[in-house]
């Protein structure tokens, strides 16, 4: 079963290198309908400041750097997201990351407050996600990679976490599924406001957080 879901994984991320997909469960043929390509939402072939376009003959890639505007997908995708999510979500991307740097990949967030953010550190070795329970607990709970951070290899990482509600999933490099079971009282809640907002390579309000990063 673990298998088969990660086949179906990396194979939305290769096609589609950074993408944020409503459901996670393994299919035949997966509804890319349930699919938000990020990079095709933010229109990155414009130019937009502190993002380079690099093409080479095989591939497309972005560099993000600090100085670029906090990367928000227009509301239409938010509302989409609000009205679809069903009790699981996966955020799939494929990364080089800056040496010496701790900011995020993605977030999500209300206008008062973050819901979810996942952020990598080549500083500490460390991957982490904050996300708001669903059992009481005030602020934001933190689930560490028991893992060294991929990223701080200095090299193109792929990788896909996939959020259920009592059950937390990381696949990097096409290998076998680091699952996290999360106890009732730290449940992730999934019921997200309908001002819930799509970011990625930083949190909205947090001028720290921006990311030095390939895509």
């Amino acid at each position: 079963m673990e298998r088969s879901k990660l086949r179906t994984l990396m194979l939305w991320v290769i096609r589609l290198l950074c993408v944020l997909a409503l459901s996670v469960h393994a299919h035949p043929d997966p509804n890319h309908d349930n699919v938000i390509d990020l990079l095709a939402a933010l229109n990155m072939s414009h130019q937009i400041n502190g993002v380079a376009r690099l093409q080479s003959p095989s591939s497309v890639t972005y560099r993000i750097r600090p100085r670029a505007p906090h990367l928000i997908l227009p509301r239409e995708y938010s509302h989409f997201l609000y009205s679809n999510l069903q009790g699981s979500m996966g955020v799939h991307l494929v990364g080089h990351q800056a040496v010496s740097s701790s900011a995020t990949l993605f977030s999500l967030s209300s206008s008062s407050s973050p819901i979810l953010q996942i952020i990598s550190s080549t500083l500490n070795n460390t991957l982490r996600l904050d996300y708001q329970s669903g059992g009481g607990v005030e602020g934001l709970t933190s689930f560490l990679f028991p893992r060294r951070n991929p990223f701080s290899r200095q090299d193109w990482v792929q990788l896909a976490v996939s959020l259920e509600r009592h059950r937390l999933a990381f696949f990097v490099d096409c290998q076998e599924a680091v699952v996290i079971p999360i106890k009732s009282e730290e449940k992730i809640n999934l019921e997200l406001p309908q001002d819930v907002g799509i970011t990625l390579a930083s949190t909205p309000g947090k001028k720290d957080s921006k990311f030095s990063v390939s895509f």
